[in-house]
């Protein structure tokens, strides 16, 4: 029996070997429709390189904006750092004119003070200049009175011509000055 079932498979086995194929001829719809999956397969394989693509043009546009925005408070950081150095020298400088100011009123005080010591300076010495002068008239008026001559005055004091032009002209230095 043993080769009874070898002759019947190696008959199967030639008659599948040796016989001719039959020639089907593919119906036009399974054709399509297997171009079709063809077609669908190589799109979905672009549709996901696509949305791959998309995903990291997305992450991009996330960086990006996130930079944006990390550029724009760092610009309202520098801005809001510029305002408040700006207002710091403008204090700074507006003190500095009230100290120049102070300093310009303290030199200006100085030099009246200096012209006040100067004028009092003078006024001394004129006074002395002045009682020098009261008391050589006064021996001028006594030596007169003892050569005959009448004094004559217009008040409590006695000036010489040419003391009373002084004294005219350093009233009018005091008013001009």
């Amino acid at each position: 029996m043993k080769k009874i079932i070898y002759s019947l498979v190696i008959m199967i086995a030639a008659g599948s070997l040796f016989t001719s194929c039959i020639e089907q001829v593919e119906p036009e719809g399974i054709k399509n429709l297997r171009d079709a999956k063809a077609e669908y397969i190589r799109a979905l394989k672009d549709l996901r390189a696509a949305d791959a693509e998309f995903q990291r043009a997305s992450a991009e546009v996330q960086r990006a904006e996130a930079a944006l925005r990390q550029a724009q408070a760092d610009a309202i950081k520098a801005q809001t750092e510029c305002y408040v150095q700006m207002q710091a020298l403008e204090r700074e400088l507006k003190e500095l004119e009230v100290q120049a100011a102070a300093a310009e009123l303290e030199a200006r005080k100085a030099e009246i003070a200096a012209e006040i010591e100067g004028i009092e300076l003078t006024m001394e010495e004129i006074r002395k200049a002045h009682e020098a002068n009261m008391i050589a008239l006064e021996e001028e008026v006594a030596l007169a009175e003892a050569h005959g001559f009448k004094s004559i005055s217009l008040g409590k004091s006695r000036l010489r011509t040419e003391t009373a032009a002084l004294v005219a002209v350093l009233i009018m230095h005091l008013f001009n000055s």
